[in-house]
């Protein structure tokens, strides 16, 4: 039996984090070696090395968060190891205030929701409109669609889901796993109180409280059909930044 990597993906706060946890919680992973691992996201494997890792690692199941956008180069390692990706999807009105809240954290100022949607914003969920788009067209890999807000509403039944898809040896007691993964019971296992920042309050519709009507429905119709601008400076602002060289910034601890 060939080893089996689980991919826990989506788009930038949409949730991957807790279903890397939720897939933890059910399974008996494999931790990476050493070499295998990614410097910069606590507990993935660096992309760059899946070719090896996939070549060399001959049994066990593994498991990886990840915001890989590029379908292929998980494609290139299928013949050697089991690849499953987990992808989440999320409504965009909630990414882009968890994408506020994140920001705001990070510099230490407070910007009206409408001002930082015009500014930066828009262009995030843009970012997030090609991701999700783009891997909704792919017909290759095994692949399971998860919405954040049924894992929220029904998780028993959501991670009955996962571990169906996943297949092998799991605990099955999903109810105990729902349990041990709520947004609330992994903030409290972060023992670093400033990776506790990064987890909002994981409410459905909480952009209802904060957002006007006529926002919400400009933010979904912005999302559904970017303009050509948009495109642009989406792609100036993060596809070619990502070719730079990075420097590490991560803060250990989920992000939700």
């Amino acid at each position: 039996m060939s080893a089996k990597l689980i991919v826990c993906n989506g788009a930038f706060k949409s949730g991957s984090t807790w279903v890397y946890n939720i897939v933890i919680e059910s399974f008996m992973i494999k931790p990476f070696n050493e070499k295998y691992k990614d410097e910069y996201y606590d507990g993935s494997i660096n992309i760059d090395m899946l070719k090896e890792f996939s070549s060399e690692v001959k049994k066990g199941v593994f498991v990886t968060k990840a915001h890989q956008s590029n379908s292929n180069v998980l494609k290139s390692v299928c013949e050697d190891i089991k690849v499953k990706v987990i992808m989440i999807e999320r409504d965009p009105r909630s990414v882009l205030l968890s994408y506020q809240y994140h920001f705001m954290q990070s510099i230490g100022v407070k910007i009206p929701y409408n001002i930082f949607y015009r500014l930066l914003g828009k262009y995030k969920l843009c970012e997030v409109y090609n991701y999700n788009r783009n891997w909704k067209r792919e017909s290759e890999l095994d692949v399971l669609w998860l919405k954040f807000e049924s894992l929220k509403v029904n998780p028993v039944k959501s991670i009955e889901n996962i571990c169906s898809f996943v297949g092998g040896s799991s605990t099955y007691d999903y109810n105990l796993v729902a349990q041990n993964t709520t947004l609330e019971a992994l903030r409290n296992k972060q023992k670093d109180e400033s990776s506790k920042l990064f987890f909002r309050e994981g409410k459905v519709s909480g952009w209802k409280k904060v957002f006007s009507n006529d926002f919400s429905s400009k933010v979904v119709s912005d999302y559904n059909h970017p303009s050509n601008l948009t495109k642009i400076i989406t792609y100036i602002l993060f596809d070619l930044r990502r070719k730079l060289p990075r420097k590490k910034t991560y803060i250990k601890g989920a992000r939700v």
